[in-house]
């Protein structure tokens, strides 16, 4: 397959939406196997299989997709907060997991990816406390309790994700912030990603005449399913 179709154009964000709910689990093993060995010690340092599967199978589709569509030799290195990039390579990427699920963006701006999976949370009112802006605390207390939970993984998928995309990861609180803040002033664009009910999901940049397309990589991969996902972007 040609990589052609996806040559990123300055403005442009593509992003993979990975489920594992259906992966034999004996794939995992050849996933890890064909992890840099840098990769293959952070994989064993998870001490849950559901984790460890996780984090090599994001792994590994990142660096599928580097060298299927942008014929990349995946060198990835961190800078001094952190942040992951590409060496000596003008694409972005940030990834992102939680449960059965994984995100990757590539942008060739710096960008942001957050998910989270949909649950109940017994100590919701007190996480809205420390991670959110007054005028957004004032806002989520008004409203029930099953419209405030999905507002705030909403708020909080968006705000992780600027914060990633700035780089400074656990550096800047969440609660430093409004979401407002951030449109009124026009410097961010936020996408919020439709995935299904069980999750939220967003990818944030400062590249605000940025475009968006989503697709879906089925695992385990000989070829990139390359149809456009149907679902909304808000």
């Amino acid at each position: 397959m040609s990589s052609n179709k996806f040559n990123l154009s300055d403005n442009e964000i593509t992003y993979w939406d990975i489920d594992l709910e259906n992966i034999d689990p004996s794939h995992f093993i050849n996933f890890y196997h064909l992890l840099s060995d840098k990769n293959k010690t952070r994989a064993s340092l998870f001490a849950k299989d559901k984790d460890r599967n996780l984090f090599i199978t994001a792994h590994f589709a990142l660096d599928f997709i580097l060298e299927s569509l942008f014929e990349i030799k995946p060198i990835v290195l961190t800078d001094e907060h952190g942040k992951p990039f590409i060496q000596n390579y003008p694409i972005h990427f940030n990834l992102s997991h939680t449960d059965k699920r994984v995100i990757l963006g590539f942008s060739k701006q710096a960008l942001g990816v957050d998910i989270e999976k949909i649950t109940p949370l017994q100590d919701l009112d007190l996480l809205i406390e420390h991670s959110m802006h007054s005028d957004e605390i004032r806002l989520l207390m008004t409203l029930d309790p099953s419209q405030k939970i999905r507002l705030f993984y909403s708020m909080w998928t968006k705000k992780e994700a600027v914060v990633k995309a700035i780089g400074l990861g656990m550096r800047k609180e969440l609660n430093s912030f409004s979401l407002n803040s951030l449109t009124e002033d026009v410097s961010w664009k936020i996408f919020e990603l439709a995935l299904d009910d069980r999750y939220s999901a967003a990818i944030a940049t400062r590249n605000t005449a940025s475009n968006i397309v989503g697709y879906q990589l089925r695992l385990p991969a000989t070829a990139l399913d390359v149809r456009r996902l149907s679902r909304s972007i808000r």
